[in-house]
């Protein structure tokens, strides 16, 4: 599943499944878990030239790993 964080680069044609919220995703995982074995989550967040995730990107992956995804 692919998800963008930046509005003004999302495009379903580039394969980003759509914007990213917290709520949509974990749905998302929920609906999935029931008919794959392994769930694979890309996001396109993040500032670039930045070497480092912010705080809040780790708080995500982590639910996001815990909810049964992978980053």
């Amino acid at each position: 599943m692919g998800y963008s964080f930046h509005p003004e680069k999302f495009s379903k044609n580039e394969g980003y499944y759509e914007m990213a919220e917290e709520e949509k995703i974990s749905e998302d995982i929920s609906l999935i878990k029931k008919l794959a074995n392994y769930i694979i989550i890309t996001l396109h967040w993040g500032e670039e030239y930045v070497p480092q995730p912010a705080p809040w990107q780790i708080e995500f992956a982590h639910k996001l790993i815990d909810r049964g995804g992978q980053i």
